[in-house]
């Protein structure tokens, strides 16, 4: 089931971990920049897994945030879209 583009939530995030799990799919544990949610548990939408994967892993190995739209902020909701942005583009250099 697709969930229509104006019901998804956008945020600016760090990528926390990302990665495979055991049926298969992917998950990516999040954080909101501005602080609205800390390491959230998301899966993602089924036919972008391998671009999500590729896109998480290049933010989190070059300290890179994450703008992304999503199903909604608890645990277990769905990933989108995930677009990396380089934090000195938004006016700083990120956490780390």
């Amino acid at each position: 089931m697709t969930v229509p583009f104006e019901k998804l939530k956008f945020f600016d995030c760090y990528v926390d971990q990302v990665g495979p799990i055991e049926d298969g799919s992917i998950a990516i544990l999040l954080s909101d920049v501005q602080g609205e949610f800390t390491q959230v548990w998301f899966g993602v939408l089924e036919n972008i897994r391998q671009e999500v994967l590729q896109t998480a892993l290049a933010a989190v190995q070059n300290n890179l945030t994450c703008g992304v739209a999503l199903t909604g902020t608890e645990p277990d909701s769905i990933l989108y879209r995930i677009h990396a942005t380089n934090a000195a583009a938004k006016g700083g250099r990120g956490r780390y």
